[in-house]
């Protein structure tokens, strides 16, 4: 199975996101970065929307809720924030990304909904 390689970029001078632009990628380097790139790592969520680093995602694990946020306006989901650590990506350095299921919503990312994960 082949993953499509995307970045979106965190844009740090006009702060938005910008999806198919804003870096480019020549030889396997990416060049004229105008910001954070963020990878797409080729899983999706239950609504089908692209989940990449630094997005942070609503779910029901508790076993994903290592570094995460409890909300207990929201009937007791987690958030937690992707992220790309050793190789791989996890949900706050406990479970690689491929453990995921179909169940997690994303819901932000750490530069536009930052307070999502605050306590």
């Amino acid at each position: 199975m082949i993953r499509e390689i995307k970045f979106r970029v965190w844009d740090t001078s006009l702060n938005r996101m910008l999806y198919n632009g804003g870096l480019t990628v020549s030889n396997n380097e990416i060049t004229d970065l105008l910001g954070v790139p963020m990878q797409f790592t080729g899983l999706k969520d239950k609504n089908g929307k692209e989940i990449y680093e630094g997005d942070i995602i609503k779910h029901d694990d508790p076993n994903w809720g290592y570094g995460g946020k409890y909300d207990k306006e929201n009937d007791g989901y987690l958030y937690s924030q992707i992220t790309f650590e050793d190789g791989c990506f996890v949900i706050f350095r406990s479970i690689e990304l491929y453990n995921i299921n179909s169940e997690c919503e994303v819901i932000g990312n750490i530069y536009e909904n930052s307070d999502l994960l605050k306590a």
